[in-house]
């Protein structure tokens, strides 16, 4: 039930009448949390993860500094209040840390402190919604951005410090389609400072969904990239002052796609996706390592830039079973390229993403640069409880192009992006195989726990920087723990 109290304070009613208001504003966990005619609403979440990594880095069993466990807390407060039926001013604070993460030799070797970011203004924004005289939605300021289905521009909620933009969506809503537009610059993550957007990257572009089939969603889209700069990410430091960065190399370039999807119980048992994307423009420096890796001369300049990727996926649900029983097959591609000297760049840019929902769960590969086969299993035996297992294929295209993880670093940095110019190494990098399992505990309260094992193939077998005359090719495991409790 909510708190509904009305303009009448308890100070100005006594006896019977508040006993009354105070029996029928009992509030209980899961529901909305109101006052003032509900025209002010409040929201808490709270998240806490344990998280478990062997060689996350590294790829060495032989050296233990890349192991690490750590607890990451997050929590958001937000309010909005609803000024009219259609204008709104929404506020939201985040906190999030890291516990147990503490230096444990003589090298930087912190592995989650850059997702610090205590008390933070995570969100501010002023929303217009459409009305039947004006069929606008409008909103302003800072806020998260879900464009599709997050493949290319999401809030990255498995981050600690999650992603969002300053800048404005408008929508125009009709009754067979929805055509949306956006700009923004992305808010960097910084834990000794207020968070500032980048200003140097700016995103703008249009989503458009119709009612066009009965069976299929097809969202046509365009995005533009305007950046002038790359900004330097902290990784494994023990110094308290972090931040997230934007690795993304410099460019002016569109992304033109289509993301198509069949619509619940379209075709009965069987279900797809299909997602297409082209980038074309210039780019600057796309490999970010220097003029120089090992020898072998990089173009840093600017550079003609086409790229495209592609995303399809084909499930099929057993009825019949015990619970719900899926079974998919995925196929993703993304181009790379193969010449870092030339003047022209073909690695595809997934600009924003939420990796970790497409590309393994240990978020070692970004949708660039990369073909991925997956065969996976989603059972929910029962309604609160749900179990997904997956394996993942993973080749690298062009071993003369960097392999990037879902944050843009290279993995490995220069010293093994020297050693696989050097050494040709096989393409096939890695099968990963990952279980997750969650349980709905309450309607506000769930828990969730996964296991990830990483197989590394010939790709770090061949591209093993030297590390003490040790063969960095150990396989990764890692583990997690997570409560979430949202009111």
């Amino acid at each position: 039930m909510s708190i509904m109290l009305s303009s009448m304070t308890l100070s100005s009613v006594t006896g019977e009448d508040a006993i009354a208001i105070l029996e029928t504003s009992a509030w209980e966990p899961g529901d909305p949390m109101r006052i003032a005619d509900e025209r002010m609403t409040f929201d808490l979440s709270i998240r806490e993860r344990l998280i478990f990594l062997n060689n996350w880095v590294d790829f060495n069993d032989s050296f233990d500094l890349r192991d690490d466990l750590a607890l990451q807390h997050r929590l958001r407060f937000g309010i909005r209040t609803q000024i009219t039926d259609e204008i709104a001013i929404y506020g939201q604070f985040q906190d999030s840390r890291t516990f147990f993460d503490e230096p444990a030799g003589p090298v930087f070797n912190r592995e989650f402190i850059n997702q610090d970011d205590p008390t933070e203004l995570y969100q501010a924004f002023f929303e217009w919604k459409a009305s039947p005289h004006l069929p606008i939605d409008f909103q302003i300021g800072r806020q998260e951005w879900n464009w599709g289905d997050g493949r290319l521009l999401a809030s990255n909620e498995w981050t600690n410090n999650g992603r969002v933009f300053d800048g404005v969506t408008m929508s125009f809503n009709q009754t067979d389609y929805k055509l949306s537009g956006f700009a923004g610059w992305p808010v960097i993550a910084e834990s000794d400072t207020i968070n500032s957007p980048d200003t140097e990257d700016l995103i703008t572009g249009m989503y458009l969904e119709g009612n066009w089939s009965e069976k299929i969603d097809i969202e046509p889209y365009l995005i533009f990239r305007s950046k002038s700069d790359r900004d330097v990410r902290t990784t494994l430091t023990n110094a308290d002052n972090q931040n997230a960065g934007n690795l993304a190399p410099p460019g002016d370039y569109i992304t033109l796609g289509t993301h198509i999807e069949s619509k619940p119980g379209a075709y009965g048992p069987v279900d797809f996706r299909f997602e297409v994307a082209v980038q074309a423009g210039e780019i600057s420096d796309p490999i970010g390592l220097g003029n120089n890796v090992g020898g072998q001369p990089i173009n840093t300049g600017r550079q003609d830039f086409l790229a495209g990727a592609v995303h399809s996926q084909v499930g099929y649900t057993f009825e019949d079973s015990v619970g719900a029983l899926r079974i998919f097959f995925e196929f993703n591609y993304a181009s790379g390229d193969d010449d870092p000297n030339d003047n022209e760049s073909h690695t595809f840019q997934p600009l924003f993403p939420e990796e970790h929902r497409f590309h393994g769960i240990q978020d070692r590969y970004a949708w660039m640069n990369m073909v991925e086969f997956v065969l996976g299993t989603e059972w929910q035996p029962v309604s609160r409880w749900q179990i997904a297992l997956s394996g993942h294929w993973f080749w690298i295209p062009e071993t003369n192009d960097v392999r990037r993880n879902s944050a843009q670093s290279a993995l490995g940095g220069a010293a093994r992006y020297a050693a696989a110019l050097a050494n040709n190494p096989g393409n096939f990098a890695a099968f990963e195989i990952d279980l997750v399992t969650r349980y709905r505990l309450t309607r506000w309260a769930s828990l969730e726990a996964g296991y990830s094992h990483f197989f590394a193939g010939d790709y770090y077998r061949g591209s093993s920087p030297s590390l003490g005359g040790v063969v960095a090719n150990d396989d990764i495991d890692f583990a997690y723990l997570q409560l979430s409790l949202n009111f």
